[in-house]
């Protein structure tokens, strides 16, 4: 499956959907064991800040976070990740 991601400029862009690492099924599976069950998305945000998506997502609820990376504490790389 193909999406199309607009992007800051004006153009758009066509990917494939990245999908959810975890199926519905193995989630209620484990959901039936364990309070806590995690669930990862990789997401093209060309035209997000990691802060904004996280502001989306989280909504500065009690518990979520934003984690950045970089590469030997000096210069930013390319993950981030938002816990919600």
């Amino acid at each position: 499956m193909q999406t199309t991601a607009n992007l800051a400029d004006g153009s758009s862009r066509k990917h494939s959907s990245l999908a959810v690492t975890t199926s519905r099924e193995d989630f209620r599976a484990l959901a039936a064991e364990h309070r806590v069950v995690p669930v990862t998305r990789q997401v093209l945000a060309d035209s997000e800040t990691p802060l904004s998506a996280y502001r989306k997502l989280a909504a500065n609820r009690p518990g979520t976070f934003l984690l950045e990376s970089a590469e030997n504490g000096r210069s930013w790389s390319r993950w981030s990740f938002i816990g919600a």
